[in-house]
């Protein structure tokens, strides 16, 4: 039953739609509260789950890979679908888990390292190891057909716009060329999307992620710009209000002078 194509192709995606709405859980204000006890309903870091994972160069086995319902383990899965249904690679997304679990449970994991130097030590690792996975993440070649392609290189960059805001909170003007390459990348996806695609949930959530983070006139216009052709062909009502809300990030920065602010601040 579970090694099914159906059931397989539902678990890729049950776990494309629940990475991607718990990244901008804002838009619906039902961000994930799990118990303690790190079950499967709880999206974050937890103290055991520190350093583990994050081994880009392991070989899932198929019991891993199989049961690996939220990505949380980083490694090479010949059987993965992701490729297949998205056009991204599994790699890449579960990176992009694995930095909205940091970014979820961050905040109550510093709390604990105040008086513990164990999970002081493994939070520091284990963060400084996804940064070293997402800067050094390339697209692997298979059957002499590369697998780079512009929704790839825009999500790669939008991940790292991603961390660096919601994981290390840094000034937004460090983010620019990011933000550039990524509507680079971006831009020629558009003319691909159709109405209520699957991919247009993607793609808007690279457009937002890095329109929340242009500082300039220009990068600005160009991200408004994707935003409002990839809302043309939303069927969710949530990416219809990405780009009201990066217009209250912008003014939001402006008025205050604070170029750290979050759209978790003000959405």
């Amino acid at each position: 039953m579970h090694n099914t194509f159906k059931y397989r192709a539902l678990i890729h995606v049950y776990a494309y739609y629940r990475i991607i709405m718990e990244s901008i859980c804002f838009a619906t204000g039902r961000c994930t509260r799990g118990s303690s006890n790190g079950s499967l309903e709880r999206f974050s870091v937890t103290e055991d789950t520190l350093e583990v994972g994050l081994d880009p160069t392991v070989l899932k086995t198929s019991e891993v890979g199989y049961n690996d319902i939220h990505l949380d383990f980083h490694g090479k899965w010949e059987e993965t679908l992701y490729t297949k249904i998205y056009g991204v690679p599994e790699t890449l997304l579960t990176m992009l888990s694995q930095t909205v679990k940091l970014a979820n449970g961050k905040q109550r994991l510093e709390s604990v390292a105040v008086s513990s130097k164990h999970v002081s030590d493994s939070l520091r690792r284990h963060t400084k190891r996804l940064e070293r996975n997402i800067w050094t993440f390339c697209p692997t070649k298979k059957d002499d057909q590369s697998t780079t392609s512009p929704l790839v290189l825009a999500v790669h960059q939008a991940l790292i716009v991603y961390f660096y805001r919601q994981v290390q909170k840094v000034d937004a003007m460090i983010l620019q060329d990011s933000v550039r390459k990524a509507l680079d990348h971006l831009e020629p996806c558009l003319n691909k999307l159709e109405h209520g695609h699957d991919l247009t949930f993607l793609v808007a959530w690279a457009a937002f992620v890095v329109a929340c983070e242009a500082a300039t006139d220009v990068l600005q216009k160009r991200a408004l710009d994707c935003l409002d052709r990839v809302e043309a062909c939303a069927s969710f009502s949530i990416i219809r209000r990405m780009s009201d809300v990066a217009k209250r990030v912008w003014e939001h920065r402006q008025r205050t002078d604070d170029w750290t602010i979050s759209w978790l601040d003000v959405a």
